[in-house]
């Protein structure tokens, strides 16, 4: 055997299609065989592979085992004398085998040989080639100096940063996402991965004793691949810090050892200030938003009551201290918490929703104002020019964002896109299929043939794509299709330049898959059914529903405890509820659930099916109860099932 390609997989069923497909279309060896090792993935991975690959060598793992052990159980299996090792999130070009697999035949000092790596949208991933990870290109690594100068050959060592993307070079480290070793390295290195790294650093280390053994690690710019995800995945995720942190803790100790603690200490700075960042980042961009929006909301509630105590009544401290440490904090708490329970921080945000929130919001405190001792009620004028403003700030803020973000002048997350699509006309339909089934915001769409037909669906041809993107101003490119290859796309990529997104049907035309830069996880869209309750704020709304019925039960909660027949079962759910062990109503408890359906506790109560329910009735239940989740279709499952479930004889 010549080449074996080790694949590990863990729930990336769509992208590990494509990775397949090119590899089926790349030049390679006639000995060649490719091995998959599942890591446990809950999609439907495994069948795709034996249904659509079966040539495919396929280990399948009880549980997640991470990538070094996984990739030596492929390993192990294998027979060939070159052993590339892929990640499933990546395309090859038609010579991404052949080209790498000659150079390393012609010089036999190469023990391990990496590519030019791209990520989604076409621009140059720098792990592609890295140098070794002394304490000091740690520290500027981990700190994110290698960032603040990448061309410095002194701060961005870690990226080799100083030698050209595009140029040959014998390196120190390689990416594991494309790591083709010659075996006879692999013995003189002492094994493949070792298994005492999970995640992160284990493709340095394997590279660190190759070279150690003698051999050569060889950056070949000669020929490229896509990386969907590529290392800078959610790397200001204060996990991936963690992560990494303690992989080059272990690197450390193993090839460190005489400086390992000054190394720890010069890592561990690194790592902090880089927190430190990271925090910040993600205070602005994720949860924290929320806090920038409370404190925004009620510094402008402090504002509108210095107005109206001024223009009402003539001084500027007319309202009690209450409004400033009690009733407006409490506004601006409420109307954050409506709006993200009506969907205002998702991607599906609208006007309707952000108006129902705050006039939800609005009910609530109007409520609650009534109850409140009279020193706290100071002013309904406030609380309702506090409404106003909040609906004022809610909107503008977003299209502030959006503007600055994006260039996108509206209140929604996404704004239109002028969308060209290349290939044949009904792998088109289907990719237009999956976007509007996403909710996917298309202006202008352009369908460009791969062959000169004169039919009116098209307009134009593909070989116009340059000009066609430039005149259309578009936004987005899709590959469509099987006639679409690797290395044409690369070329148009290559061309269009890495500001353009682009997205690429899957080989069965179900899915669309892409990524527009390396700090930004692959996405997909697919043609499975999008369920209301894998939104968190659906979620939260269904367990306040739980929480809510409790509440008002309490006070006829002894005489259902005398009245009902099982009123045992009926006071050990209650109980369940309150600690979130069961929901009133949900699931049908015969079904078996889907991995792609919300997950949730046994249900207390749930829809009549008869004595003896099939599967297929059962199924479709539980996926109409997912999809189309409202609260009101919970209380219709308790009023209608409760008594039979809870007063029935049997």
């Amino acid at each position: 055997m010549k080449l074996s390609i080790v694949i590990v997989n863990y729930n990336v069923r769509y992208f590990l299609d494509q990775c397949l497909r090119s590899i089926e279309l790349a030049q390679k060896p006639a000995e060649c065989e490719t091995i998959v090792v599942d890591n446990a993935s809950t999609d439907d991975s495994i069948e795709m592979i034996e249904t659509k690959y079966p040539d495919v060598t396929l280990l399948k793992n009880r549980d997640n085992k991470g990538f070094s052990v996984a990739c030596n159980q492929g390993m192990k299996v294998s027979s060939g004398e070159f052993v590339l090792f892929l990640n499933p999130d990546t395309i090859l070009k038609e010579d991404s085998l052949s080209t790498p697999l000659k150079y390393m035949e012609e010089n036999p000092k190469t023990g391990a040989l990496g590519v030019k790596m791209l990520d989604g949208s076409g621009k140059f991933l720098p792990e592609s080639k890295r140098g070794l990870p002394t304490p000091f290109v740690a520290f500027c690594k981990a700190s994110g100096l290698s960032g603040l100068f990448p061309r410095s050959k002194l701060f961005n060592r870690y990226y080799l940063g100083h030698l050209p993307s595009d140029q040959n070079a014998i390196i120190d480290v390689l990416c594991g996402a494309y790591m083709m070793v010659r075996r006879s390295a692999i013995e003189a290195a002492g094994g493949a991965f070792d298994e005492e790294f999970f995640m992160y650093g284990e493709d340095i280390d394997l590279s660190y004793r190759i070279k150690k053994a003698g051999f050569d690690v060889f950056y070949m710019a000669d020929t490229s691949i896509i990386h969907f995800k590529g290392e800078s995945t959610k790397k200001t995720s204060l996990n991936y810090i963690k992560t990494f942190h303690k992989a080059m803790e272990i690197f450390a100790a193993k090839h460190f050892s005489r400086s390992g603690r000054f190394y720890k200490i010069i890592l561990r700075t690194g790592i902090y200030i880089k927190a430190i960042l990271s925090l910040l980042i993600a205070f602005f961009t994720g949860k924290g938003l929320m806090l920038i929006d409370f404190a925004t909301i009620y510094l402008g509630a402090l504002g509108i009551q210095y107005v109206l105590s001024l223009g009402l009544h003539g001084i500027p401290d007319y309202y009690p201290d209450s409004l400033l440490y009690f009733n407006l904090p409490l506004y601006s708490a409420v109307f954050i918490f409506f709006l993200y329970l009506n969907g205002f921080y998702s991607k599906f945000r609208n006007i309707a929703q952000t108006l129902a929130a705050i006039l939800f919001g609005g009910l609530v405190l109007l409520a609650v104002y009534g109850l409140l001792d009279p020193y706290f009620r100071s002013s309904r004028a406030v609380l309702l020019t506090t409404g106003i403003w909040v609906l004022l700030y809610a909107v503008f803020s977003r299209i502030l964002f959006n503007m600055l973000r994006s260039d996108n002048l509206s209140f929604s997350v996404d704004k239109d896109r002028s969308v060209a699509l290349i290939g044949g006309k009904k792998p088109i339909v289907q990719a237009l299929e999956i976007l509007q089934h996403n909710e996917y915001k298309a202006g202008i769409i352009i369908p460009l043939s791969l062959d000169v037909e004169d039919d009116p669906f098209f307009k134009g041809s593909a070989k116009d794509l340059t000009e066609v993107a430039h005149a259309y101003k578009c936004d987005e490119v899709i590959f469509c299709g099987p006639d679409t290859g690797f290395n044409q796309m690369m070329t148009w990529m290559d061309q269009l330049g890495p500001k353009m997104r682009y997205r690429i049907l899957t080989p069965e035309g179900d899915s669309l898959i892409s990524s527009y830069s390396s700090s930004r996880s692959g996405e997909l869209f697919t043609m499975q059914i999008n369920h209301r309750l894998s939104m968190p704020h659906i979620k939260l709304q269904k367990r306040l529903f739980d929480l809510l019925l409790n509440t008002i039960s309490i006070p006829v909660l002894p005489l259902m405890a005398l009245v009902l027949r099982k009123r045992g079962k009926f006071l050990r759910d209650w109980l369940a509820v309150w600690l979130g062990h069961k929901t009133w109503a949900g699931y049908h408890p015969s079904g078996k659930e889907r991995s792609c359906k919300a997950k949730l506790p046994p249900a207390c109560t749930w829809q009549s099916l008869g004595r003896e329910p099939s599967e297929e009735m059962v199924e479709k239940y539980n996926y109409t109860y997912s999809m189309d989740y409202h609260w009101r279709n919970d209380l219709e499952i308790i009023v209608n099932n409760f008594a039979r479930l809870y007063h029935s004889k049997k």
